[in-house]
């Protein structure tokens, strides 16, 4: 398999990840790298080795470059992806594709036009529990699925503070798409409809004009129902930075997902915790589901695969977190 030649786009937490990720894989070469941010530029050519771009058109004009890792924040990954297109590059683009679906759908009118692979970076679909999970679905262990129920909730740290653009995003966006997706993908089925609420009250007395909490009913086709709940604004002394739960009800049977634990709880005088371990370098490498779709996704632009989990079924769960959006706005149903 040939090598492929990548450029990350946005140096944050997941750009820097794939980066340092990029040097471990045989089968790809970090060749460039991009931030509108000039600190951020200079780390990491340093880091890196490679030149470093201010804008997204500027690094996908680079002789010789096949593949762009779009890892900007949650609203920004339109100019991105479109750059990259034009220029005829595979794509690996973080979710959620974008934050209002009129984004989402013209960045998929341009990767379509240009005939370019597109992937979107829903890691669960690498995450062995949900992996599992789709298993035990497929040989009929539990039945005809009935019902999907979710809770994936942060620590108020991760809009405050990890996130520095918290106040573009909301809970429905960082954390929901992650939700509907894995709904999409046990299922197997369409989402049909939304009722959701939400709650602003303790971010926005911290200054951030987004929603603490939401909580949705999304109906599916052949009457599957499922009910999201997602919230970002749990007290920092939560062990572990994310809390979540997934819960499968089938006719026969169910299934339980929890990853909040992950095996280790460490004690010090520093107070209690659950390190994330499931995302650790092993031996110097890294590993976990986010590493494990960077390399299929190398595979794909290699090889010319489909991709895992596709540009459509980003735009579907833009659908629906919109949806959600708009619900908990109007206090009514949306339809699908």
């Amino acid at each position: 398999m040939s090598v492929v030649s990548v450029g990350v786009i946005g140096l944050g937490l997941r750009g820097t990840m794939f980066a340092r990720a990029l040097a471990h894989n045989p089968s790809a070469k970090l060749v460039a790298v991009c931030d509108t941010d000039l600190a951020r530029r200079r780390q990491g050519a340093t880091d890196y080795g490679v030149p470093a771009f201010a804008t997204p058109q500027e690094l996908c004009d680079l002789p010789g470059l096949q593949a762009v890792i779009v890892a900007t924040p949650d609203p920004l990954h339109r100019e991105s992806v479109e750059a990259a297109a034009e220029r005829g590059l595979a794509i690996l683009v973080e979710k959620p594709l974008a934050t209002t679906l009129q984004d989402a759908e013209a960045m998929a009118v341009a990767v379509r036009r240009a005939g370019v692979l597109c992937q979107v970076a829903f890691e669960n679909r690498w995450n062995p529990p949900y992996l599992a999970a789709k298993d035990a679905i497929e040989r009929g262990d539990v039945g005809t699925v009935l019902s999907l129920n979710s809770r994936i909730n942060d620590r108020i740290d991760v809009p405050l503070g990890m996130l520095r653009w918290g106040a573009t995003s909301s809970p429905g966006w960082f954390l929901l798409s992650h939700t509907v997706d894995m709904a999409r993908f046990l299922s197997g089925r369409e989402p049909t409809r939304a009722y959701a609420q939400g709650q602003k009250a303790v971010l926005m007395s911290k200054g951030l004009d987004t929603y603490d909490t939401l909580q949705a009913i999304v109906t599916f086709a052949g009457g599957l129902s499922a009910v999201f709940e997602a919230s970002w604004i749990l007290p920092e002394t939560l062990p572990m930075i994310v809390d979540v739960k997934y819960e499968i009800i089938g006719s026969d049977g169910a299934l339980y997902i929890d990853w909040h634990d992950q095996g280790l709880h460490q004690v010090t005088k520093a107070g209690y915790q659950h390190p994330i371990v499931a995302n650790l370098d092993v031996h110097g490498r890294p590993t976990g589901m986010p590493i494990w779709m960077l390399d299929s996704f190398i595979t794909c632009v290699a090889t010319g695969a489909t991709p895992l989990a596709t540009l459509d079924d980003g735009l579907a769960a833009v659908r629906v977190v919109e949806a959600i959006h708009r619900s908990a706005q109007s206090g009514g149903v949306v339809e699908l």
